[in-house]
């Protein structure tokens, strides 16, 4: 088992998390790192804006078409 669920890029205040996406569950462990990250945000009372967070997937093959969720406040928003 890879401990290690994906990367993350931090500059200043932004951050970027990035995984190779090959199979649904590999969507699913993205979506876990997604989960962590803004659990962590909401203990530290750190507010995501989440209008400047996206999605984006390159690809030379066929894209696992997944959605990205980020739960805040009682409300699902989901990443574009």
């Amino acid at each position: 088992m890879n401990i290690v669920e994906s990367n993350i890029y931090l500059y200043a205040d932004d951050a970027k998390i990035y995984k190779s996406v090959v199979t649904d569950d590999d969507a699913n462990s993205l979506q876990r790192v997604v989960s962590r990250i803004t659990e962590w945000c909401n203990t530290w009372l750190l507010k995501l804006n989440i209008d400047k967070c996206k999605v984006v997937s390159y690809s030379r093959k066929e894209i696992i078409d997944s959605d990205y969720y980020i739960t805040e406040e009682n409300t699902d928003y989901i990443l574009q």
